[in-house]
């Protein structure tokens, strides 16, 4: 049975599309997020009902998350960071309008190659979490600007990265990485690179990145710079 407090939410996001259920110590996502028109209250009309386009369950103690997520379909901004979660449903990479996906602070260790469908994303947040490798379709996520990927256990970087034409920010920082790829060359957007506390023993030239404007390689075990 739903709280009050809960209703209370649920009927604010049916209002507006955005359902904030941060901090409420759930241990599970409530079926009912699911389909926002059950449940309606006396003076709500199906009608009127928004599409919920933003759901963040941040700092909860979600351990897993039930496939019934592919049903909210018109998501753009999901946010699920510093919970539980130890995998991924395949159904979430079924939701192509995500634009914003922050699962950072969990204990996911795999990332399915059908992150490749989420093509409409620009902000992916991974940090923090167990991944050792990033399957080589995160180049089918060409509208990328921001992918952070600091505390992970990363051996390697995929040489696909190449093909994020327009990533803006790229955050390595904390993993064990030995060398960057050297495709990274061609992220002709890139503005920022953080590969702070890792293994590299060098560094790729960076002379053709136009707008790189700041590197953090610190803690690391450089000898020479890559050619």
């Amino acid at each position: 049975m739903l709280t009050v407090g809960l209703q209370k939410l649920l009927k604010l996001a049916r209002e507006n599309g955005n359902l904030n259920l941060s901090a409420q110590n759930l241990i599970s996502i409530p079926e009912e997020v699911y389909d926002v028109e059950s449940l309606l209250l006396e003076d709500e009309k199906f009608w009127e009902i928004n599409p919920l386009s933003k759901a963040d369950f941040s700092f909860n103690e979600l351990t897993s998350i039930s496939p019934s997520i592919s049903q909210l379909t018109d998501l753009s901004i999901l946010k699920l960071r510093n919970n539980k979660i130890s995998s991924l449903p395949e159904e979430l990479y079924s939701l192509v309008q995500l634009k914003h996906l922050d699962i950072s602070n969990n204990c996911i260790s795999d990332i399915s190659s059908s992150v490749g469908m989420l093509t409409c994303l620009k902000e992916l947040f991974l940090s923090a979490n167990l991944i050792s490798t990033l399957p080589d379709e995160i180049s089918r996520c060409m509208d990328l600007q921001t992918l952070e990927l600091h505390q992970n256990r990363l051996l390697t970087l995929t040489e696909q990265i190449s093909s994020l034409r327009q990533l803006l920010r790229l955050s390595l920082t904390g993993n064990a990485l030995r060398i960057l790829p050297q495709s990274i060359v061609a992220l002709s957007s890139l503005q920022l690179l953080e590969c702070r506390r890792n293994n590299l023993i060098c560094l790729n030239s960076f002379e053709f990145m136009n707008n790189l404007t700041y590197i953090d390689a610190g803690e690391n075990k450089l000898t020479e710079e890559k050619k």
